[in-house]
Parts: C-alpha cells; sequence; structure tokens
C-alpha cells in the first residue's frame, strides 16, 4: 500500500483592496482618538476662562511641530531599515533614527521654552 500525500491547500491571499483597508483602519482610529483628545482638553480647559484656553493654545501649536517631524521621520527610518542589509545595519539605521528623534525632539522642545516667554507677552 501506497500512501499519497495531498499538496496543501494554497492559503487564499487576501486582496490588495483589504490588505490597504485593513492597515488604514488602526491609523484612522488613531487620527480620531487624538482629534478627540484634543477637543476634551479645549473643553475642559474651557471651563477655566479665556486666558486659560489662549494660554494652552500656545503650547499646542508648538507641539504640532514636533508631530510634523514624527511623521517626517517615520517613513525615513523605515526606508533605511528596509535597504539596510544585514541585521547590524539594521539595527544601526533603528539606532540612527532614535538618536534623530530624540535630538530634534530636544531641538524643538529647548526652541519651544526660547520662544513661549515672547510669545505670551
Amino acid at each position: 500500500m501506497t500512501a499519497t500525500t495531498a499538496a496543501p491547500a494554497p492559503v487564499p491571499v487576501p486582496s490588495l483592496g483589504r490588505r490597504v483597508l485593513a492597515l488604514m483602519g488602526p491609523m484612522v482610529v488613531a487620527s480620531v482618538m487624538g482629534q478627540a483628545i484634543a477637543q476634551t482638553d479645549l473643553w475642559v480647559i474651557s471651563t477655566l476662562g479665556e486666558q486659560a484656553v489662549a494660554a494652552a493654545a500656545v503650547p499646542q501649536r508648538l507641539l504640532l511641530l514636533d508631530s510634523i517631524t514624527a511623521m517626517a521621520m517615520g517613513p525615513v527610518v523605515g526606508l533605511s531599515v528596509a535597504g539596510a542589509v544585514s541585521a547590524h545595519a539594521r539595527r544601526r539605521a533603528v539606532q540612527g533614527g532614535l538618536v534623530g528623534a530624540t535630538a530634534a525632539g530636544l531641538l524643538i522642545a529647548a526652541a519651544g521654552l526660547a520662544v513661549l516667554p515672547y510669545l505670551l507677552d
């Protein structure tokens, strides 16, 4: 008696549209949650008066620079990691991205602390 083994059934590959939607869902949820948190902060601060709202608006605008920088650095670091040939090169790319993000965050924080007193006067 000979046993025959059937070839394993091919795994169905989802369409490109389904894969894009699967990746897009968490990003949309994160964006909506970020906006909801910002609106909740504004609502809570608005109960404190006009000056509190004005005082909170300036740092939020400065934090926008930090968010833009983070969004710009993400794809750059991702491409650097993807283009790395060895595990050591990938590790170096990730470390370089972390050092760059830390340096950019500290630079933006220092600029915000330097400019904030002039904006509030």
